[in-house]
């Protein structure tokens, strides 16, 4: 027997917090639905479980019915129209009473669900939104990569949250520290996303076999954490706070520059960028049909223990580039670090250490930053060129 009443709006709001955790058509029958019990409703894809409450003048029983058609059905409703859900005990479908008639909602039967088990495991920790935004500046260095299943994830540990693919990896402060079974967290990337949502204060609650448990006022997200060991990323993070040769950027005008010079270029194969850095300033290059080539007026860059016009260059993949330069607001300025940047000579460029992005305004090793492989291979331009290439977008500078 189930008899719950509530109103639309009510229900509305429910089922959009956990509607991200439904699994699309071609699952399980099961999965494609919402537990409603009580005045609450929950969805699960077997790995992450949210269950979002809501108010209710009666809460009685439970049903599983799918998600879209009865979103789609409280859409056509106000969002204060009063409803009454219930469901004979010898049936499984449900059926929704409103002011003007009935509508009949197929169902499955309720011991069907698959419920996520969850123990207390002894420890808990409250954490701050600083949790979930660090979370949500990892989720686009997730890699897609499935048989390196250990990568579709997001770390939580020693105070940071870490994803990479293997190209790019950045490192965010969560402000979240604790130990025991709470030290290392490894979520799966639709558990990130859902921990990415949360807003204000987040009760985060160890549970046994490996599950955690991420609570804010009105919605319980419960996660079965995978059971792999993370690679250790600060291997690839260099050591040194003083490099040689460091690079400042506006993150607005770099970006701007960046769609200027790859505009003509195949949208299907991004071209590798190039920045050759001087005393004289930094140029972004693209060796591309007709080629292109832009001064950046608000870099900097600043060398020490170099004399002379020595010049600096990195190649990168355009697309990554933009990526990683998108973590940052359109007026942040980045550093680049790196202890080991191409220097051009007479001979062809290998490329060799990762690049360090960090807002100029941070400090510490594994403070908000970025890890960026270079492109590999060789870039075949010489010294003399290079700087021709700074000269002349200067001359047209200041033209």
């Amino acid at each position: 027997m189930m008899r719950i009443v509530t109103t639309a709006g009510q229900l509305r709001a429910a089922l959009n917090l956990v509607a991200p955790v439904v699994s699309r058509a071609g699952a399980a029958p099961v999965l494609t639905c919402v537990l409603i019990r009580g005045a609450t409703v929950t969805a699960t894809d077997l790995t992450v479980e949210a269950r979002a409450e809501f108010d209710a003048s009666q809460a009685d029983g439970a049903g599983v019915v799918q998600i879209q058609p009865l979103r789609r059905l409280l859409c056509t409703m106000d969002r204060g129209q009063v409803i009454t859900l219930s469901r004979e005990t010898h049936l499984v479908a449900v059926t929704l009473e409103h002011g003007r008639g009935r509508v009949v909602l197929p169902g499955i039967d309720v011991a069907e669900w698959p419920h996520m088990d969850f123990a207390y495991g002894g420890l808990s920790r409250q954490a701050d939104e600083q949790l979930a935004r660090a979370v949500a500046r990892c989720l686009p260095f997730v890699s897609a990569e499935k048989t390196r299943y250990y990568l579709n994830t997001v770390l939580l540990a020693e105070g940071v949250a870490v994803a990479t693919d293997g190209w790019r990896l950045a490192v965010e402060p969560t402000g979240f520290h604790s130990d025991g079974a709470l030290a290392t967290l490894l979520l799966p990337i639709s558990a990130a996303q859902r921990v990415a949502a949360l807003r204000g204060g987040v009760d985060v609650v160890a549970g046994e076999g490996g599950h955690v448990r991420f609570v804010v006022p009105g919605l319980t997200v419960t996660v079965k954490l995978v059971d792999a060991e993370y690679p250790n990323w600060r291997r690839v993070v260099p050591a040194d706070p003083a490099p040689h040769l460091q690079v400042t950027l506006n993150v607005d005008e770099t970006r701007r520059a960046l769609a200027r010079c790859t505009a003509t270029a195949s949208r299907h194969l991004p071209p590798a960028v190039c920045l050759l850095m001087s005393r004289h300033g930094v140029v972004m290059s693209v060796d591309q049909p007709g080629g292109a080539e832009e001064l950046l007026r608000s870099a900097s860059v600043h060398m020490r223990g170099i004399e002379g016009d020595e010049v600096g260059l990195v190649a990168v993949n355009s697309m990554l580039l933009d990526g990683v330069l998108r973590r940052w607001a359109p007026d942040r300025v980045v550093r680049i670090e790196q202890g080991n940047f191409a220097r051009i000579d007479d001979r062809e460029i290998v490329v060799g250490a990762p690049l360090v992005f960090r807002a100029a305004s941070d400090s510490g090793n594994c403070r908000g930053l970025t890890v960026f492989m270079p492109m590999a291979g060789g870039v075949a331009i010489d010294r003399c060129e290079a700087l021709r290439v700074v000269e002349r977008c200067r001359g047209l500078v200041a033209a």
